[in-house]
């Protein structure tokens, strides 16, 4: 077998060499490769408040449909205080804030509320407990007490 000189044995021979570390190359990024992934969840704090009833007074009846109060006084006398408590439960996640305490009664019943007041801080999973306090100025019943708690973010 005759020897081949010159050029084109010499481009062979480049060749064959880009192709062996072409070759190598492959393999060794196939050996020492590898594909890592992630997946995660990103969970955002909720937040929501309830109330909930406590024990009133005698001739005091409580009745909640979502963030208000509707109290009844039953046989009320001049001058007799009732109170009823309850409490703001923070059912979500993160913090909330009482926004605001609107109260509607009638004239004859002097309203307030104690123990809660604008800006007070709910933790999550806490309860804060207050109680209406209201003083009857003519005897009567009276079933149009309103004592509503409006909350927001604690950021807010």
């Amino acid at each position: 077998m005759r020897k081949r000189s010159g050029r084109f044995a010499r481009l062979t021979t480049v060749f064959l060499a880009l192709l062996v570390a072409l070759v190598l190359t492959g393999m060794g990024y196939g050996i020492w490769s590898d594909t890592l992934t992630l997946s995660t969840t990103l969970e955002m704090g909720t937040w929501d408040a309830h109330l909930s009833p406590g024990v009133p007074d005698a001739g005091v009846s409580c009745n909640i449909i979502g963030d208000t109060l509707y109290i009844t006084i039953t046989g009320a006398t001049v001058g007799s205080y009732s109170y009823t408590d309850f409490g703001v439960h923070n059912t979500g996640t993160v913090p909330v804030k009482i926004q605001s305490i609107p109260i509607s009664s009638p004239p004859e019943v002097t309203t307030g509320v104690s123990g809660i007041s604008v800006n007070n801080v709910i933790d999550g999973g806490a309860t804060l407990y207050g109680t209406v306090n209201m003083e009857v100025t003519a005897d009567g019943d009276y079933t149009n007490i309103q004592v509503e708690i409006d909350t927001i973010l604690w950021t807010q």
